[in-house]
């Protein structure tokens, strides 16, 4: 069951040093750093150059057999983002797509926490289904849908994030998201 609470799963510094994408050696110089820093192991890899923002999205993939979903590709529903607080959804990286019956489509680039699982839950009514994206997306597709004053929690949980792989300048992203408005049919 992907991203269940119940799951036994892998650390990601363990499935990257399985990947061969790193050796144990930088994987211990990366929570060097995560201990200073407070970051993200994933993201310290990427800032060193070890990896790449792919690699640490195919690992997050593998690691909570949780199927890849571009934010890019899909309609943003307004109705849903509007059951949370921007800085909450900035805060815990994620956006909450759309409701098919009982189920909350929802698509993150960070494994949440039990906690977060249940407050989606509790303010959707529905059960969360999650997706991975890649930080530089959903930090595109978060700036997009919501005013500058929101995205200070993002500028707080990631410093130095810039988008990697993916062309996200304000012309793209207008062209790739698809907010507030249905699929054309």
């Amino acid at each position: 069951m992907p991203l269940s609470r119940r799951m036994t799963r892998k650390m990601l510094g363990e499935l990257l040093v399985q990947e061969g994408l790193v050796t144990e050696e930088q994987i211990q110089i990366a929570i060097d750093e995560q201990e200073k820093t407070n970051g993200l192991l994933g993201d310290i890899l990427v800032d060193m150059g070890i990896v790449t923002e792919r690699d640490i999205t195919r690992a997050v993939v593998s690691q909570y057999s949780s199927p890849y979903l571009s934010v890019f590709d899909h309609y943003i529903s307004k109705e849903m983002l509007d059951l949370f607080p921007a800085q909450y959804l900035t805060k815990h990286l994620f956006l909450p797509l759309d409701q098919f019956d009982n189920l909350l489509t929802v698509v993150t680039a960070i494994p949440p926490s039990d906690e977060v699982i249940t407050e989606i839950e509790k303010r959707s009514g529905c059960k969360a289904v999650f997706f991975v994206s890649s930080t530089s997306e959903l930090k595109a597709a978060l700036e997009r849908v919501f005013p500058q004053e929101a995205m200070r929690a993002l500028d707080d949980v990631f410093p130095d994030t810039d988008p990697v792989e993916e062309d996200t300048t304000p012309e793209t992203v207008e062209r790739k998201l698809k907010i507030g408005e249905p699929d054309p049919v």
